[in-house]
């Protein structure tokens, strides 16, 4: 079996081409561009696009299948991205801070096998090392591109490298579209849910039907490094519906704090954007000795004709963004006025048996996808996994 080899980049690419230089608009028409900020490690993404205005347009910059795009200038953690082209639209252009790399056919059969290749963990280092710049903008030249060095397996070992790692990732494609499609499905159940007839419904308050406590209060960051006592913190509550106890943090301290039980909703008081305030979370367990970080509110819900797991999701739903939305104050990062909040007048179902119907519905979907997200994890580690072995030679592939 033939030996893995070292080049440096001069040798491994044949030549480059940075894109056009377009003025840009948000409207739609037939000439969307790929920026810098439409590259991710790996592969393109075309949620957020912006299209060339009328002017005069280089054809050469229209993007083909397979074409391996480097972003030369970006902050100093994005700056050095590539990904490669997949017809993900019929057509687009790419604009000057994006670089198209061809590769010299005497070493590269691949180009899926590069693009791999320049997304491993030991490359994304040695191009971060090469970026020149300020705390805010950051370029990589072709000279010290060039000058980098990768190790390459045969041409034939590259195609099958790069057969296998495609079809992993067509899998974990395949599972992201899936978790996407059940994420939909939920939040329009919600809708639903949430949408009672009158008769069922009553007009409540927060202000009413409990109270409030604040999180940890007097720490600073030599309280977090270590402990025996734990806190629920900001991404817990941002990220879960209930919260994960596998997810608490760990402090220590000797002030009185105020402890969190069974049953309490827990809200996070700012965000940059007005949409992720008073993202709303609850604990369904018995836990001890626990706490809630300083960045969100507790309240312990007093009524018995309420239950928890429904108002989180309430909150979380259409219905209790727009709330949130409504009264969220600030311009470049808002903030829940508390009081108002819990004035504010809300519909929920009168019936706690509704409720609770409600709660179990929503949150087997959330098993459901949840699953799923574990199932992606898991192939995106041996993504990672093999990515590592037969893209450094460790683990080599009979190609005969």
């Amino acid at each position: 079996m033939e030996s893995v080899k070292e080049y440096n980049l001069g040798q491994l690419i044949k030549n480059t081409r940075l894109g056009g230089n377009y003025n840009t608009t948000l409207i739609p028409n037939q000439n969307p561009l790929i920026k810098m900020g439409n590259l991710d490690r790996g592969k393109i993404r075309i949620n957020k696009l912006e299209y060339i205005k009328s002017q005069d347009i280089n054809e050469n910059d229209i993007l083909k299948y397979g074409d391996v795009l480097f972003n030369t200038r970006n902050t100093p953690e994005l700056v050095g991205k590539i990904a490669i082209w997949k017809n993900e639209l019929k057509k687009a252009y790419y604009n000057s801070n994006l670089m198209l790399l061809k590769f010299n056919s005497k070493y590269i059969a691949d180009n899926f096998y590069m693009n791999y290749l320049f997304n491993t963990k030991n490359f994304i280092k040695k191009t971060n090392s090469i970026a020149i710049g300020t705390t805010s903008v950051a370029a990589i030249y072709n000279r010290d591109l060039m000058k980098l060095t990768v190790k390459i397996v045969p041409k034939k070992e590259q195609k099958k490298i790069a057969n296998i790692l495609t079809n992993i990732d067509n899998l974990i494609d395949s599972l992201q579209k899936t978790i996407k499609k059940k994420e939909k499905i939920r939040n329009q159940a919600m809708m639903v849910l949430f949408n009672g007839k009158n008769e069922d419904l009553k007009t409540i308050s927060l202000s009413q039907i409990g109270c409030t406590y604040n999180g940890l209060s007097g720490m600073n960051s030599s309280n977090f490094d270590g402990g025996s006592k734990r806190y629920i913190t900001f991404l817990n509550i941002l990220n879960n519906p209930i919260v994960k106890e596998e997810l608490f943090g760990k402090f220590h301290c000797n002030n009185i704090q105020n402890k969190v039980q069974k049953g309490d909703l827990f809200f996070n008081t700012s965000s940059e954007t007005p949409e992720d305030v008073a993202m709303c979370s609850t604990i369904d367990y018995d836990v001890s000795d626990t706490y809630l970080n300083s960045f969100c509110f507790g309240f312990r819900i007093t009524d018995k004709s309420i239950d928890n797991k429904y108002l989180s999701y309430f909150f979380r739903s259409k219905y209790g963004r727009n709330i949130v939305k409504a009264i969220a104050q600030g311009s470049t990062r808002f903030n829940l006025p508390k009081e108002k909040f819990l004035n504010y007048e809300i519909k929920i179902h009168s019936d706690i048996d509704r409720q609770i119907e409600i709660s179990v519905i929503l949150l087997n979907m959330d098993k459901e996808i949840e699953k799923l997200n574990t199932k992606l994890n898991k192939y995106i580690k041996i993504k990672e996994g093999m990515m590592e072995d037969l893209l450094t030679g460790k683990v080599r592939l009979n190609y005969e």
